[in-house]
């Protein structure tokens, strides 16, 4: 297998950029390969190491193939508006509180029900 060279490298590149952009198919593979980087990216569990609003999209971008990052449509904060619903509505269960430590609602025990429940 032969390697492949800087200047090799450097040769394919542009050529690698204009078939994509004369192939529709091809741009359309490379957009959705791209989006579909970005996403695993964001949805790696190091999230210290692996931050997606720190990553140079331009490079990503030219990795595809691409001489700017194409437009694609990204959800990378899937939960930010469930999470600020979350806290505006507060809680809706019982909770645990000082007055309720075991975290049991009123529709779950009965007033004359002294049992402690535990998961």
């Amino acid at each position: 297998m032969r390697q492949l060279t800087r200047t090799r490298t450097l040769t394919l590149t542009p050529t690698l950029t204009l078939t994509l952009t004369l192939t529709l198919t091809l741009t359309n593979q490379a957009r959705d390969a791209y989006r579909s980087y970005l996403h695993a990216y964001n949805s790696h569990s190091l999230k210290d190491v692996y931050d997606v609003h720190g990553l140079n999209l331009l490079s990503v971008a030219k990795s595809f193939g691409f001489t700017a990052p194409p437009k694609v449509t990204l959800n990378l904060k899937p939960n930010a508006k469930e999470g600020e619903r979350r806290k505006s509505q507060g809680s809706k269960g019982a909770g645990f509180t000082k007055d309720n430590p075991y975290g049991i609602g009123k529709k779950q025990q009965a007033a004359d029900d002294r049992r402690q429940f535990s998961r």
